[in-house]
């Protein structure tokens, strides 16, 4: 951010003549890493994450309830509730990074906060990427549902608010944790779905790790 970042320099880009400073450059090249950013995360939330949460419910329930089995209903009702945890935790992780959750107290919100949860698997994994799927099965057994037990948590604090973790109360459906049993809204449906049915925590780390987590172009 010296003089120099500031002067017009004639270069060419994407074949044409231009006059930009290096400020506008690097905003240019910005822009472009975000979008680049972007598109990559849709791609993996669609071929990678989402799958990976609905077989984990599906995996739970073939154990917790093998007498149920896996009709039309139930596949649908695994589509919504999946869909809404998917952004339970897309609305947390963007609400924290720009401070809308006070997820810079360390003694409070930080605690039971998405960011904290998907950092502990990403240190957990590691930064080798043909290692990571490895590391992950031996660190987190499916028979445990610990890591879903702390995203019901987090769901908690926001739909009902925390004082004592400095959390308001967000008066809004995708959080709705205890529903009337009267209510056959599809967000009420969605919210008794993830009270009672878990992930178990390899399924939840993997799908966490790979929502949270991208390789760097650079070092790879």
């Amino acid at each position: 951010f010296h003089q120099d970042a500031f002067l017009p320099v004639r270069e060419t880009l994407r074949g044409e003549e231009t006059t930009r400073s290096r400020l506008d450059r690097l905003h240019d090249e910005s822009q472009s890493y975000a979008i680049a950013l972007e598109k990559d995360l849709r791609a993996r939330v669609f071929d990678q994450v989402f799958p990976c949460l609905a077989s984990g419910f599906a995996r739970w329930s073939a154990v917790a309830e093998p007498e149920a089995g896996l009709d039309e209903a139930r596949l649908r009702g695994v589509f919504d509730g999946t869909l809404t945890l998917l952004y339970r935790v897309l609305f947390a992780r963007y609400a924290e990074a720009y401070d809308l959750l006070p997820v810079r107290e360390v003694r409070g919100y930080w605690e039971i906060s998405a960011t904290r949860l998907c950092e502990e698997i990403a240190e957990a994994a590691g930064t080798v990427q043909g290692a990571v799927v490895a590391t992950l099965n031996a660190r987190y057994p499916n028979a445990s549902t610990r890591l879903y037990e702390r995203l019901l948590t987090l769901a908690r604090a926001i739909a009902e608010g925390d004082a004592a973790r400095n959390v308001p109360l967000y008066n809004g459906g995708l959080f709705l944790v205890s529903p009337d049993n009267g209510d056959d809204s599809l967000e009420a449906r969605n919210g008794r779905f993830l009270a009672r049915w878990r992930i178990g925590d390899r399924d939840l780390a993997m799908a966490l790790d790979g929502m949270c987590r991208t390789v760097d172009a650079r070092s790879h």
